[in-house]
């Protein structure tokens, strides 16, 4: 699997095999980030169904059919790790607790990101300029990132476990820093929350409903 996944040696994906179908995806950088953003999303109104049914709307050219629905998550949240298991490479666990930590925000950070890339790699990630970039060489690209610009310093001070930093006065400065650059705690739906309601959402009737809905659309898209 890491052979597949190796940017050196294979291409990058931009479909996707369910149950012996190849279904194109949106490799887009941008339809990355926009996953990300939805699944941690906070408004009241918005399920986590709600935030599944939209990525997989916006990931799938053509949204799966319901026999393969499963393996459309699943492979979905393959892809968006980079072809690996890390599902949000931006988060860590707290030390205490359960609850999940994020390192960088696509919205909080979207200056000092696109300014990064563009310091070190001279890529103007605006879509005027760049209107196409794939998911796996923007994250590789990101990771790149030396530590001389600010959004890898801010991402250090975020992940920074100040449990174990011995000098008092250093210690207190990181975690003034960690104030200052604090994010909210994530709340997107785990992995396995995202199977559980791939199967529980998608029961027969409601799938085909919704998937004649999303057919309806697009005629009337084509039509316009």
């Amino acid at each position: 699997m890491k052979e597949f996944t190796n940017l050196l040696t294979r291409p990058t994906p931009k479909e996707l095999l369910l149950g012996g179908t190849p279904y194109a995806i949106n490799s887009d950088f941008r339809i990355g980030i926009r996953y990300g953003i939805t699944l941690e999303s906070d408004v009241e109104d918005i399920t986590d169904e709600d935030k599944l049914l939209y990525v997989l709307r916006i990931f799938y050219e053509k949204f799966p059919s319901t026999d393969v629905i499963r393996d459309a998550v699943r492979k979905m949240v393959w892809f968006m790790g980079g072809g690996e298991e890390d599902f949000f490479p931006h988060r860590v666990m707290e030390t205490k607790g359960e609850k999940i930590r994020k390192v960088f925000d696509f919205v909080t950070d979207s200056k000092l990101i696109f300014a990064a890339m563009y310091a070190q790699y001279g890529i103007d990630l605006n879509p005027d300029t760049t209107p196409y970039l794939h998911w796996w060489k923007f994250r590789a690209m990101f990771a790149g990132l030396n530590d001389t610009h600010e959004i890898v310093k801010i991402i250090g001070y975020r992940s920074c476990n100040t449990g174990q930093i011995k000098d008092k006065t250093y210690r207190a400065e990181i975690r003034r820093l960690q104030r200052v650059h604090a994010l909210p705690v994530s709340r997107a739906p785990s992995k396995e929350k995202m199977q559980q309601m791939a199967g529980s959402i998608f029961g027969p009737a409601m799938a085909n409903a919704y998937e004649k809905q999303q057919i309806e659309k697009a005629g009337r898209s084509n039509g316009s």
